[in-house]
């Protein structure tokens, strides 16, 4: 991992122009100036092959400035929580940012004294865009691919997908415009892990206000990943348009604000959603057989039809403290 680390610093801080023609040394060059660039005699082009002010990004591929946005990020030697800490950095802790891995998640990068390592991009505040990054692969890790989409076969942008590697620290990965999401996990680890759609992305089409789902259930949250396996995850939002509409109060009869909502249907899929001040919640359903609960309470069976679920639904949760 190192090694392929240190080539690409050498790829990112060498220069790639033409080559003089004879090992002369250079006219000296003001300190501010654009290195001489000296092109091997030809026979005059209308256009010459070698410009004598190349820009540097012409040269070079590009890097980013960018400084630590969280209170301590760790640099790893891959890019998962499970790989091994190379070091941690606080605030405001600047770095160079060299390359991303596929997906964009995390980012090579060269902190304080050269040392390179990967960095989670979310923690970091980087002055510019990724896209013209050079694209590592990393080395001595599997690579979990995977897909996000509706039942019509739609791409869901936004959606955070994490693996759990057994140990500590959640770094989800986004699904990007075409639903698509990129994971990796150390090859030395075996396997299988859970990969899972983690919460609700608040820009992604599916959710409305507050985060919560709106119009989608998803049909398989978890999906198990086992190392080598060449069949790409996919993550399924279902459609509908029937809701089930209910209010959540404590033992006493009081009601329960901002208090968390969650029903399974019986093969697995779910959907969750929140109360409003009036203790009221509605969250998106579709015909079958769910569980439905209140943050703190227990699960209530709740059969809905074909044409949706008539009335009001009680729940019985539990105050905060």
């Amino acid at each position: 991992m190192q090694r392929m680390l240190v080539s690409m610093a050498v790829l990112v801080l060498t220069v790639g122009a033409c080559r003089p023609a004879d090992s002369s040394a250079p006219s000296p060059q003001p300190a501010d100036a654009q290195p001489a660039v000296n092109c091997p005699p030809t026979a005059a082009p209308a256009v010459p092959a070698c410009p004598t002010q190349a820009p540097a990004s012409d040269r070079l591929p590009q890097t980013l400035s960018a400084t630590v946005s969280s209170g301590n990020l760790t640099l790893r030697s891959g890019p998962s929580a499970a790989h091994a800490v190379l070091g941690s950095y606080p605030f405001g802790t600047p770095v160079e940012v060299l390359g991303k891995a596929p997906g964009g998640g995390w980012v090579v990068v060269s902190a304080v004294e050269g040392r390179l390592g990967w960095m989670y991009t979310l923690y970091l505040d980087i002055e510019g865009p990724l896209d013209n990054l050079v694209e590592v692969q990393p080395t001595e890790s599997w690579t979990i691919a995977g897909r996000v989409i509706d039942d019509s076969g739609q791409p869901v942008e936004s959606v955070p997908i994490a693996i759990e590697l057994g140990v500590p620290g959640d770094t989800p990965i986004f699904t990007d415009v075409q639903g698509r999401f990129v994971l990796f996990a150390p090859n030395s680890q075996e396997g299988p892990w859970p990969v899972s759609v983690w919460g609700e992305g608040c820009q992604s089409r599916v959710v409305g206000n507050g985060c919560a789902l709106k119009g989608f259930v998803l049909r398989n949250p978890t999906i198990e990943y086992t190392p080598g396996q060449d069949r790409a995850l996919e993550f399924v939002y279902e459609a509908t348009d029937l809701t089930l509409r209910g209010k959540v109060q404590d033992e006493a009869g009081n009601l329960l604000a901002a208090t968390n909502v969650l029903a399974a249907r019986r093969d697995g899929a779910r959907v969750t959603g929140f109360t409003g001040v009036d203790g009221a919640f509605d969250i998106p359903i579709t015909a079958g057989t769910w569980s439905v609960w209140a943050q703190g309470g227990s699960p209530k069976a709740v059969v809905v039809p074909e044409g949706g679920y008539a009335g009001e639904l009680l729940l019985i949760g539990a105050g905060k403290d």
